[in-house]
């Protein structure tokens, strides 16, 4: 037990704590600081030769948070509550938050390996959309791209379905729609479909009316 010092050093080969409660009110390791106010916390530093390469620690800035880090940035990782954000010290706005990316990094790579969808999403939104792009910088590539898709076979690159009995675009919209509203005075398409297969029964584009 330390305390009142700030610039004790305890020199060990080998640190060893056990218990053997099984409960969860009494802790194994307690840090505390009563400094309080900004800034306040605890924090573990490692370090070697008098370098951090790393921390856990907890501050408090417009409420308490837990950070981690390592030598390429002490603020990498922030959990806020239930909110975690990477590259992002304030993750208020958003159960995740991803910014701060690096230079030719993916800001998120999913890799599926098992035959299950790769990216899930359960929206509860009525007058929000469910997956939003918000002002892209995009000027001479896709905004969205399916790239080479060449295992397909009875399957689809895109597929919208909707069986909703309550539709009611009122004749100005559609399930798909494509909305310009720039004054731009060089030859545009709105839609461009290209068919380079002369097969039998190859459509560039086939309407099937039902009703």
């Amino acid at each position: 037990y330390m305390a009142e010092d700030s610039g004790a050093t305890v020199y060990a080969a080998e640190s060893y704590l056990r218990k053997d409660t099984a409960d969860t009110t009494n802790q194994l390791l307690t840090l505390r600081n009563d400094g309080g106010g900004a800034n306040s916390g605890t924090k573990i530093s490692f370090q070697e030769g008098g370098t951090v390469n790393g921390r856990i620690q907890t501050t408090y800035d417009s409420g308490w948070k837990m950070k981690l880090g390592s030598a390429g940035g002490l603020d990498e990782l922030t959990l806020a509550g239930t909110n975690v954000g990477i590259g992002d010290s304030d993750p208020s706005e958003a159960k995740l938050s991803i910014t701060g990316v690096q230079s030719g990094d993916y800001a998120l790579k999913l890799d599926q390996d098992q035959n299950a969808i790769g990216l899930y999403i359960d929206s509860e939104a009525t007058t929000a959309a469910s997956l939003y792009f918000a002002a892209p910088t995009t000027t001479t590539a896709p905004i969205i791209q399916i790239d080479d898709c060449n295992a397909l076979t009875s399957g689809n690159a895109l597929l919208v379905q909707c069986a909703s009995n309550n539709l009611n675009h009122g004749g100005t919209t559609g399930i798909i729609t494509v909305n310009y509203t720039g004054t731009s005075s060089n030859g545009n398409n709105l839609l461009f479909l290209k068919n380079d297969n002369d097969a039998a029964g190859t459509s560039c584009i086939r309407l099937q009316q039902d009703g």
